[in-house]
């Protein structure tokens, strides 16, 4: 008899980008999640992006201000040029989770993901590559599972390293 192994996503390690990352007086524009996303695709070239509790300040209407994104429960934005495009009519993010997966899902109905959801959640979903939040014109959060990932993100921005896992 087989037996179904359920894999999970468990954010262990993040890396927060402020200000001083970005060397600006701004964060969590959209010109600097499209900055983020370049820099991820040179090593993550096929990803699909999947968005939820996004708040945005546009002076443009598009996709991100479709009513289902402002929701809990993921929707899919696309590719990487797709998010790229659509992050750059944004003026800034006032919340919003962008979740990378390796393809795509149809997300189970009960799973609520929001932008203030505890630091280190872990989601009932596999192949998911890492997750970025962006909080109140404030912060960008990567998460992710892999630390050579989290370690290149934070090497290229000279950001820190948390972790969930104690060192023992």
């Amino acid at each position: 008899m087989s037996q179904t192994i359920i894999s999970m996503f468990n954010a262990n390690y993040l890396t927060s980008l402020l200000k001083i990352n970005f060397n600006s007086d701004i964060v969590c524009s959209g010109t600097q999640l499209v900055e983020i996303v370049e820099f991820l695709e040179s090593f993550l070239p096929s990803i699909v992006w999947y968005g939820a509790d996004i708040s945005i300040i546009s002076n443009t209407d598009i996709f991100f201000v479709d009513d289902r994104l402002s929701d809990l429960i993921p929707i899919k934005i696309g590719d990487s040029g797709e998010l790229k495009k659509q992050s750059s009519k944004v003026s800034q993010f006032l919340s919003g989770v962008f979740i990378a997966r390796k393809n795509e899902i149809l997300w189970p109905e009960n799973i609520q993901i929001g932008t203030e959801n505890l630091t280190f959640r872990s989601l009932e979903i596999n192949d998911i590559i890492l997750e970025i939040r962006a909080f109140d014109t404030t912060y960008f959060e990567i998460y992710s599972d892999d630390y050579e990932l989290i370690k290149k993100i934070s090497t290229h921005y000279r950001s820190e390293i948390e972790s969930s896992i104690e060192e023992h």
